[in-house]
């Protein structure tokens, strides 16, 4: 999908996932993935510049009401982010799972703050709820 969209200049663009809820957690989720991505596509590897300090809370609990995620949403931004590497890149971001939207939103406005020019966002899948009335 990067080649098909960038062609050759594939090579010039960042490819960075929606950092998980935790270092360890962003690890696991994310580092093979966009070691292969990028090993694949020809695109510039952006793992290794973005850190998550502490933890917060995961939004997409399917447990979890309404109210408790829109909570979860406000919790202070818990991602650092290499600004020299970013700035003046163009950067595709990935995310494996979009529940409202708010954390592609946030990294995006995070990215763009420190110079990137974020183009692009890849959805693997959404969330969906299925409420039932009792």
């Amino acid at each position: 999908m990067l080649v098909k969209k960038f062609g050759r200049k594939v090579r010039s663009v960042v490819f960075s996932c929606v950092p998980a809820s935790s270092q360890e957690r962003n690890e696991a989720r994310n580092k093979n993935f966009s070691e292969l991505v990028c090993k694949f596509s020809g695109a510039i590897n952006g793992f290794s510049h973005v850190k998550v300090v502490g933890e917060r809370t995961a939004v997409h609990d399917t447990k979890v009401k309404k109210e408790e995620r829109a909570k979860r949403l406000k919790e202070k931004n818990n991602i650092e982010v290499d600004a020299n590497f970013f700035k003046n890149k163009i950067v595709c971001i990935w995310d494996d799972v979009v529940t409202t939207g708010t954390s592609f939103c946030t990294y995006t406005a995070q990215l763009e703050q420190v110079g990137a020019h974020v183009t692009n966002g890849i959805f693997l899948g959404k969330t969906s709820y299925k409420y039932v009335q009792q």
